[in-house]
C-alpha cells in the first residue's frame, strides 16, 4: 500500500484488494496506510465493516 503516493490510489486498491484476501478478520490493518480518517471510513463502508 505504501508504495503509492496517493490516497485515492491506495484507498482504490485496498477496496480491490479486500475480495482477494484470505484473513479479512484482520484487514483492519491497512488502516494505517491512511493518513485520513474518511479514506478509513469509506474503506471500511465499502467492504461492510
Amino acid at each position: 500500500m505504501k508504495l503509492f503516493s496517493f490516497e485515492e490510489t491506495r484507498l482504490e486498491f485496498a477496496k480491490y484488494a479486500y475480495s482477494k484476501v484470505i484473513d479479512k478478520e484482520n484487514y483492519y490493518q491497512v488502516n494505517d496506510a491512511f493518513q485520513f480518517e474518511n479514506s478509513i471510513e469509506e474503506l471500511n463502508n465499502s467492504i461492510g465493516q
